[in-house]
């Protein structure tokens, strides 16, 4: 992969990055020059972000951040649904 091409699977190599197992300095010098995945490796940290909170409010019930945050995601995905396929 050259640092401007995106690779194969580029949805399996952010989670590889994330996890810390394909640290290569091909898919670091990636994404410095790709919005695409770099976009892609932020919104995994956000879910990931959120799914610690959610886990963590299992036992101590879910704050307002994490309410306003998970409705947010609803509201955006519901958003993208209606506009790919009218009800």
């Amino acid at each position: 992969m050259g640092a401007n091409r995106c690779p194969q699977d580029p949805a399996s190599a952010a989670l590889e990055f994330l996890a810390g197992r394909g640290r290569s300095p091909a898919f670091s010098a990636h994404l410095v020059a790709c919005p695409r995945c770099r976009a892609l490796v932020a919104a995994m940290r956000r879910d990931e972000d959120l799914l610690t909170e959610l886990r963590a409010a299992e036992s101590g019930g879910v704050d307002v951040r994490t309410r306003r945050r998970v409705v947010e995601i609803c509201e955006r995905v519901m958003s993208e649904e209606s506009q790919r396929r009218p009800l």
